[in-house]
């Protein structure tokens, strides 16, 4: 499993939802299905790391809803998005296990 890979680090997620980082950030929530992510997310995190959510307003945001929405609209250029600092990661299927199929 994944979470072996960050013991001892701590984990900053930063989410322009807001009821997302209230979620993660209280472990507290009545939806069954945001229940059962955070179960996975804090068995993960029994390994010895931190997470925390940040808020990230949407004025801070552009390049991420950008990239969300470049797929769907065409007006959208990825190279005006991505620049030189940004890099390409590998992530294998093995990286990750799922406890419990959502």
């Amino acid at each position: 499993m994944w979470g072996e890979k960050f013991s001892g680090f701590r984990i900053q997620i930063f989410c322009d939802n807001n009821s997302s980082v209230s979620i993660l950030n209280s472990d507290k929530t009545r939806d069954h299905n945001m229940l059962r992510i955070l179960r996975e997310i804090y068995i993960c995190a029994s390994f010895g790391f931190q997470i925390q959510a940040i808020h990230l307003a949407g004025s801070s945001n552009r390049k991420a809803d950008l990239l969300f929405r470049a797929p769907s609209d065409p007006s959208i250029k990825l190279s005006d998005i991505i620049n030189d600092a940004w890099f390409e990661h590998d992530v294998k299927d093995s990286d990750f296990g799922v406890l419990d199929h959502w």
